[in-house]
């Protein structure tokens, strides 16, 4: 039995055996309906996104620790390590190193990092510095990282300060779970030779970058006095991709489903009705009520 309702508020009843003409055409009415929106938003990767996108900003933090290497021009080398010291010994020079964070809206997140070192040395021509940092990401997917910023710079002057400046950027080399994923590697051995302990970062799934890497030496016009570095981190917002969980699919991907299945569904009511008032698939009335 088919209800269709007309212009004039009249409710008509129609009726019609099973596997007759009438049948078949609301089962296939109602059938597109129900899947063509399904193929409609499946074919726009709409209905199961494997793949989403989310912007936030990093929380990268300092772990205090860190290996500076210094070069002068009488070829003297000169480390300093935390939190192993055995690169440090009795004659090398004083090192005095700071650091600052800057968070301007208050939620946790460092913007900006500064550090300031200070080297009581003379006629440096070179310094490398590498730091350890934590990245983590806690809004549409949890991620705990372990990252290395290494900076190398050499000059066949001698100099007496180093300005660096640049952005500190997440970078992963997966697509993130929903779920939570760690990816730390323990307390860092800087009594290893650099080069390893670069390669095996390399290896990491999440790092960190720098990108826009602006480097100011100034030179040096005494013998005397000491070695200046000031190294200038910002952290910006960027995006990630990760894998949707089942309550981000229901909540999001699936409104565009529905939203096409009320157009259908308007659409369909209209074509019932005037397929079954125009008789164009046979069918009788048996009630007629005015509403």
């Amino acid at each position: 039995m088919v209800t269709v309702h007309n212009r004039s508020g009249s409710l008509y009843l129609y009726r019609s055996t099973y596997c007759s003409s009438a049948f078949v055409f609301l089962i296939i009415l109602y059938g597109c309906v129900l899947v063509f929106p399904a193929i409609l938003v499946h074919h726009s990767y709409g209905l199961w996104r494997r793949l989403e996108l989310f912007s936030e900003q990093p929380k990268i933090d300092f772990k205090k620790e860190y290996l500076i290497v210094t070069e002068t021009s009488n070829g003297s080398v000169d480390f300093w390590s935390r939190p192993q010291p055995a690169r440090l010994s009795n004659t090398s020079p004083l090192l005095r190193i700071s650091h600052s964070v800057s968070d301007s809206n208050l939620d946790l997140k460092p913007e900006h990092h500064e550090f300031q070192i200070d080297v009581d040395l003379k006629n440096v021509t070179g310094i490398k510095l590498l730091l350890r940092m934590e990245a983590r990401l806690q809004k549409l997917a949890v991620l705990v990282a372990d990252c290395l910023v290494w900076i190398d710079h050499s000059s066949p002057t001698r100099g007496e300060s180093l300005t660096v400046g640049a952005d500190l950027k997440l970078m992963t080399s997966f697509v993130m779970p929903y779920k939570s994923y760690s990816d730390l590697v323990g307390e860092i051995d800087f009594t290893r030779p650099t080069e390893d302990v670069l390669k095996d970062y390399s290896k990491a799934k999440a790092k960190c970058v720098l990108e826009g890497v602006t480097k100011l030496w100034r030179v040096s016009s005494r013998e005397t006095g000491g070695f200046k570095m000031s190294l200038i981190l910002n952290t910006v917002e960027q995006p990630f991709n990760f894998r949707p969980g089942l309550a981000y699919m229901f909540k999001f991907a699936w409104i565009q489903y529905f939203s096409i299945l009320a157009i259908l569904a308007g659409i369909a009511i209209k074509l019932k009705k005037f397929v079954f008032e125009n008789q164009i698939i046979d069918t009788y009335c048996t009630t007629m009520k005015t509403l």
